[in-house]
């Protein structure tokens, strides 16, 4: 029996000759994500054991004879719905009638609680383990279109009230002759503890947002938010765990420090993805950045000054132009939009993860 995707959901199993007649009837297509047991993970119909030559008009669904074609594993072994390994049924609990991995029993829980199907479907065809940069830019800007109002929402929903305030009361002291260092300081301190406790919440929240939506599935604003909640204690630990790395490392030597917070860059996306805790997480992102820390730098750097330096210079010549505290508001206000492209850079360093996750699975088949 083999499970399929329809409209972002996957549908009750069916057998050989239904999917046959469903894929002359052009309900499902060569790119249509199957599944049955045995499979380590879906597969597009056209990848799969019952990949017809072309697209049209279809001979008999059959088994593929080429050597590349996945293998249906019978070990006397379960896979797992949620994280697609294979183990002994003892080793096992059934959730929804599916078979999950004790171990992996709290993290699907809580994957169905934020609104998860099972089996979990991921996009293997679009993790190949592709690095190519134009790859990796146009999937990041799929994947944020595809949950750009949840996204855009959380963003400003957080940002906008907390720059807003911030800049409203440093407005007085800063612009004060002569200058209140005191006071400057008696408002940045815990403006900057406030943003490290709330930009984990906007974090946690895109992440999961792309992740559902690299998974094929619809997210809606409900879920994100309430995803950010859920995520914002992994998203804390693995941003305390990098930056003590990083501060250790800059105690040392500055460039010590600078090269962990590159390899360390991906501990919230492996946080959010495989719900572990801190320490979890930034080793994860260790590895998947061996042998690739000039690449992620210097497109993280590139990003970085193509969506973060205009807004700047517009703000710059903004409040040169527009000096009083009565501007203090609205060019927060424009500013916080200014930084939406933001969002891209993240769902670039989502979607660079999800490779490189791919790209690691690979070399370790």
């Amino acid at each position: 029996m083999w499970y399929y995707v329809l409209n972002d959901k996957h549908q009750p199993p069916v057998d050989v000759a239904t999917l046959e007649r469903l894929f002359r009837e052009k309900v499902i297509t060569l790119r249509t994500l199957v599944w049955r047991p045995g499979m380590a993970d879906w597969l597009p119909l056209e990848d799969s054991e019952l990949a017809f030559a072309e697209e049209g008009t279809p001979p008999p669904l059959s088994t593929r004879a080429d050597a590349s074609a996945p293998a249906v594993i019978d070990d006397g072994k379960e896979t797992c719905a949620y994280s697609g390994q294979r183990a002994p049924a003892d080793e096992m609990v059934r959730i929804e009638g599916f078979w999950i991995l004790a171990t992996e029993k709290d993290a699907a829980v809580e994957y169905l609680q934020q609104g998860g199907r099972l089996p979990k479907v991921r996009l293997q065809a679009a993790f190949a383990g592709n690095l190519d940069m134009g790859h990796l830019m146009n999937l990041s800007w799929q994947t944020l279109k595809g949950c750009l109002k949840p996204a855009v929402l959380l963003h400003l929903a957080i940002y906008l009230p907390l720059n807003t305030v911030t800049m409203y009361l440093l407005y007085p002291v800063t612009t004060a002759r002569p200058p209140h260092p005191s006071q400057i300081m008696a408002i940045m301190v815990p403006s900057i503890l406030v943003m490290l406790l709330l930009t984990p919440l906007v974090t946690g929240g895109v992440f999961f947002a792309f992740d559902r939506r690299l998974r094929g599935e619809t997210v809606s604003v409900g879920e994100t938010f309430a995803a950010a909640f859920a995520n914002w204690g992994r998203v804390v630990a693995a941003q305390m765990a990098t930056g003590l790395l990083c501060f250790f490392g800059f105690l040392l030597l500055i460039i010590p420090g600078f090269f962990f917070g590159v390899r360390s860059i991906l501990a919230t996306a492996a946080a959010v993805d495989q719900r572990v805790d801190g320490i979890t997480a930034m080793s994860a992102s260790w590895n998947l950045t061996k042998g690739h820390f000039w690449r992620t730098f210097l497109t993280l750097m590139g990003l970085a000054i193509a969506c973060d330096m205009p807004a700047g210079m517009i703000m710059a010549a903004a409040r040169a132009v527009l000096p009083g505290a009565g501007w203090v508001v609205p060019l927060e206000i424009v500013e916080t939009v200014l930084r939406l492209p933001s969002l891209y850079v993240m769902a670039w360093l989502f979607c660079y993860y999800k490779e490189l996750q791919a790209t690691r699975a690979r070399a370790a088949m």
